[in-house]
């Protein structure tokens, strides 16, 4: 690493072709910038690669279903799309393959969700399921209008987010399930104000 005191480069800082700049104080530093390859990654650092890209692609793919519409109204200092992203990466393995389904999250936000959802499958009705829940006593006015909307897992894929049509306040119904999907494995339960503007998080319950 070369030191200069003054002189052309005294008030430069940063990468200037092979050679780096650093300031420190009132002395300027140059050593050669570093030469990364593939080589040069760790298998742990390339693990952390393979999984942040994975989970990159399975995010994009719900920017306009969840991302836009849910989670770029939550977001402040990060933008909808990381929020989502980070609130998702626990679901999947080191080496990028989603583990574990019910820790997924397409929905979140500041209303509420009802006490003990529960979903019921008839077997006499493989279309739709029946789900309920209870409310807080002290719920009242605009709240108990909001939405249930939800989305779906099965060997295809996710599916929705659907609106259900049924309001917080008839403390459950009859769900119906996308006639394209094959057998649900689960579904993600989540609230929406009656102005779309507001959201509950997801609950996942399997089937």
């Amino acid at each position: 690493m070369a030191k200069i005191k003054d002189g052309l480069l005294g008030s430069v800082s940063g990468k200037l072709g092979p050679l780096v700049v650093v300031q420190r104080g009132d002395m300027s530093y140059v050593r050669a910038a570093p030469n990364y390859t593939k080589d040069s990654w760790s298998d742990r650092q390339l693990q952390h690669r393979q999984r942040f890209k994975a989970v990159s692609a399975f995010c994009k793919q719900y920017k306009q279903q969840f991302i836009i519409p849910i989670w770029n109204r939550l977001a402040t200092n990060s933008s909808g799309y990381h929020l989502f992203m980070k609130a998702n990466m626990p679901a999947f393995g080191r080496a990028g393959e989603l583990e574990d389904p019910s820790m997924l999250h397409f929905a979140d936000g500041t209303l509420p969700l009802p006490f003990k959802l529960t979903l019921v499958a008839d077997p006499e009705q493989v279309d739709q399921l029946e789900v309920s829940w209870l409310n807080d006593e002290g719920l009242t006015g605009l709240r108990l209008s909001d939405e249930l909307w939800y989305a779906t897992v099965s060997a295809d894929g996710f599916q929705g987010p659907f609106e259900s049509g049924i309001h917080r306040s008839a403390q459950g119904g009859l769900i119906a399930l996308p006639e394209e999907s094959g057998l649900c494995e689960g579904v993600y339960l989540f609230f929406a104000s009656p102005a779309r503007d507001a959201f509950s998080p997801d609950c996942f319950l399997a089937i």
